[in-house]
């Protein structure tokens, strides 16, 4: 019977097979965490608009009420026109979902995309963001 020595002392081209599979996983990885972190970043720039927007708002009281009866009222028509500027100069590509005034407190919710890098690739080209704040002219 003949023994055969198998001699594995030389490795070369060992780390190939490796390298090939790790290369595109820390690819997509690091596209995942860029995408992520753009994602956060808008975000956090859409809640920062639409915090303006709703403390803008509470600007459109009813100053002849306040002057004659001391009595604070919104007026709802003025509150829309201030969110959607503040909304606009702060962030452009924002549009307002809704906005509800009641007489003394102002909602304002608002919707953002956010351009993908890296998702295209699997399908996903953008993401819808949203944000809501309110703001009140009372004491509470």
């Amino acid at each position: 019977m003949v023994k055969m020595k198998m001699d594995f002392k030389d490795e070369t081209g060992a780390v190939y097979p490796l390298a090939l599979f790790l290369i595109p996983v820390l690819i997509v990885l690091a596209g995942l965490i860029i995408d992520i972190g753009m994602g956060v970043y808008q975000h956090t720039k859409l809640t920062s608009a639409v915090d303006a927007a709703a403390i803008a708002t509470l600007d459109a009281y009813d100053r002849d009420k306040w002057e004659e009866d001391e009595i604070i009222e919104i007026d709802p028509s003025q509150a829309r026109g201030l969110a959607a500027s503040y909304l606009s100069r702060n962030m452009p590509n924002a549009t307002i979902k809704q906005i509800q005034v009641d007489d003394t407190e102002v909602t304002v919710e608002a919707e953002a995309t956010a351009q993908l890098f890296i998702m295209p690739m699997f399908g996903r080209h953008d993401m819808t963001l949203e944000a809501m704040a309110r703001a009140s002219l009372d004491d509470d």
